[in-house]
């Protein structure tokens, strides 16, 4: 991976929304690697992702993208950039609280999802 490459995990459970970010990005972002993790993954993620934009989708099973959110902020002590996408704006506050620097509202509107990844990737 070039060293100018910008790294971006996406967690979610929904396949058809996590491939869509995913095709919205790499259509539009030059340089970016995406990582793709579930629920599951992202309670057991190791060390050494402070290099990415993180964008949790509130989709998930067993557990709530909240809940994640928290993980990442407090146990894992995840600094960088993190983006939560969801479609309900209680939810939103609440994510605000729990550590996610953005919210991205569903329907995802292609140019704001644009917009807020490249300016957090520094891009």
């Amino acid at each position: 991976m070039n060293k100018n490459t910008k790294r971006i995990l996406i967690i979610g459970e929904d396949l058809i929304m996590v491939a869509l970010i995913r095709k919205i990005l790499t259509d539009k972002i030059n340089s970016i690697a995406i990582v793709e993790m579930d629920s599951n993954g992202a309670f057991n993620v190791n060390d050494g992702f402070e290099d990415k934009t993180i964008i949790v989708d509130g989709t998930v099973n067993g557990t709530t993208g909240l809940e994640i959110i928290d993980h990442l902020r407090f146990a894992k002590k995840y600094i960088g950039p993190l983006i939560y996408i969801n479609n309900s704006d209680d939810e939103s506050v609440k994510a605000l609280k729990f550590g996610a620097n953005l919210i991205i509202t569903l329907p995802i509107a292609t140019d704001h999802l644009i917009s807020v990844v490249t300016k957090n990737l520094g891009a």
